[in-house]
């Protein structure tokens, strides 16, 4: 593996891993007047710090809930992806079970998304935030990076090119 495409490798897979998790962490899904709503908790901002609460209030059905147990366990479970992806090709390693394991966790945290936010309870006012976005956007990273670790390129043109 050349170093360039080692380093970028490298790179994509840090940023996957960085972008997974700052999304389900940090990252607000929905944005009401003070309030930010995460998969995992709610942040009620009105005064200076924030105080965190679950989506009870909300009054969301069961499964919304579990959903948004998988969309920060999918997270997790592709950011571990990511580094182990970016540690392979650090180490100078291609392992097909990384590759193919990452894919699987970018393929779940794709699905546990859109199933989280197409089962939302109905918010009549406020916008949608950017954790979304980043979590579809760190899944394809890691699949791009995996992919880049899993090909082969030929170093010398083939006979008769």
């Amino acid at each position: 593996m050349r170093p360039i495409r080692r380093a970028i490798i490298i790179v994509l897979g840090l940023l996957g891993a960085l972008s997974s998790v700052f999304a389900v962490v940090s990252l607000s899904w929905w944005n009401l007047e003070n309030i930010r709503i995460l998969p995992s908790k709610t942040l009620h901002c009105l005064e200076s710090p924030c105080i965190e609460s679950n989506h009870r209030w909300l009054e969301p059905s069961d499964l919304w809930l579990r959903l948004a147990a998988a969309v920060d366990l999918s997270a997790y479970l592709l950011a571990l992806g990511c580094i182990a992806v970016a540690a392979a090709a650090a180490a100078g390693r291609n392992s097909t079970l990384i590759n193919r394991w990452t894919w699987a966790a970018a393929a779940v945290a794709l699905t546990t998304t859109i199933a989280f936010l197409s089962l939302a309870p109905s918010l009549t006012s406020g916008h949608a935030g950017w954790g979304a976005l980043a979590l579809i956007g760190a899944a394809v990273i890691a699949s791009v990076s995996a992919a880049l670790s899993r090909h082969k390129v030929a170093l010398s043109p083939s006979p008769g090119v």
